[in-house]
């Protein structure tokens, strides 16, 4: 164990060898924190072992997917070039309304004997909006915008599907952030853009905390997310059709807890775990397809979210590691 190296080490008086055992503590610490190590702990019986196991899966999963769906993959939709400034110091203004959604599938959650995988769409309402502050500077007479700056910002609400166990009333969301721009568009030279936006998502439940409808419960409280997006964008002249390539970073944090419970059982049923360290992170792609009349954009998206490279929660499904489709619609006036 690690308190027996440390006393060994001691008794040799081996500082160096003491000081890396204590180094080891932090890891040690957060290695016993995850789901399964609690799942284990809490419970010797396998099939309720396995079925905390599989709700801990089902909260890394839900968890980036309801972020993707908010945030969509394009923070402007339709374009990478920053807006600068319409007429001297005046600067431009882009406001849009947006849907968006995301394919969310887990292993079943409902019932600790199984039965089929939760599946369904996790859809969003958002308002964007986005400011010039920063024109940046010209290197060629028809490429511009190197180093001009955006504010970016956005307002989303997420209508949870009804009749999954989901509660009816629906998360609200916030972001803000900024765009770099490092080329503007152009007749000849496409838009490029580099953006990062902090939004905090709120709480997200599931089930019963009682545990009287379902045999599972969870909730996901202080909920955020750290993005970064790269996109290119390039529109055909005099037809107003575009296109917009680009990918994406998450970085998700929050907190979680939850509790199962096995019917059969007479004594122990229930089951209970909580993290304050919900952390995960995904990598994204997305392309636009847009259409402009004078200030007006319609904007049609799709992307992909990969999957996890790794999860806490041992004997995972393939879920974990599946990729997410998301896609989304927007209106948007750029003035």
């Amino acid at each position: 164990t690690l308190e027996t190296a440390v006393n060994r080490q001691l008794r040799a008086h081996s500082l160096p060898a003491v000081l890396a055992c204590l180094l080891m503590l932090p890891g040690v610490a957060a290695a016993q924190d995850t789901f399964a190590d609690q799942c284990s702990t809490a419970t010797s019986n396998q099939r309720l072992r396995t079925f905390c196991n599989r709700v801990g899966e089902g909260i890394e999963i839900i968890q980036p997917r309801l972020g993707i769906a908010l945030s969509g993959g394009n923070p402007v939709p339709g374009t990478a070039s920053t807006l600068g400034f319409r007429l001297g110091t005046v600067p431009r203004v882009s406001i849009g309304a947006r849907v968006t959604a995301a394919l969310v599938e887990t292993p079943p959650l409902e019932d600790i004997g199984g039965g089929d995988n939760l599946s369904f769409p996790l859809p969003t309402i958002n308002v964007d909006a986005s400011i010039g502050v920063f024109s940046g500077i010209s290197i060629a007479p028809t490429a511009g915008g190197l180093g001009s700056i955006d504010i970016i910002g956005s307002v989303g609400r997420v209508p949870l599907p009804k009749g999954e166990g989901f509660p009816d009333d629906a998360p609200i969301s916030w972001a803000a952030g900024a765009r770099l721009g490092l080329l503007r568009e152009s007749f000849t030279a496409p838009g490029i853009s580099v953006s990062g936006m902090y939004r905090s998502i709120g709480t997200m439940s599931y089930g019963d905390s009682t545990l009287q409808s379902r045999d599972a419960f969870f909730a996901m409280e202080d909920l955020s997310a750290v993005s970064f997006r790269g996109a290119i964008s390039k529109r055909i002249p005099l037809i107003g059709l575009g296109v917009t390539l680009g990918a994406g970073y998450d970085r998700y944090d929050g907190e979680a807890r939850f509790a199962v419970r096995d019917p059969s059982l007479l004594t122990g049923t229930t089951v209970r775990v909580s993290t304050d360290d919900l952390s995960t992170d995904r990598v994204s792609y997305f392309a636009n397809a847009s259409w402009t009349f004078l200030i007006v954009n319609v904007v049609g998206e799709v992307g992909v979210q990969n999957g996890a490279g790794d999860t806490s929660v041992p004997a995972a499904s393939d879920l974990t590691e599946k990729n997410a489709v998301f896609a989304g619609f927007a209106v948007r006036i750029a003035f």
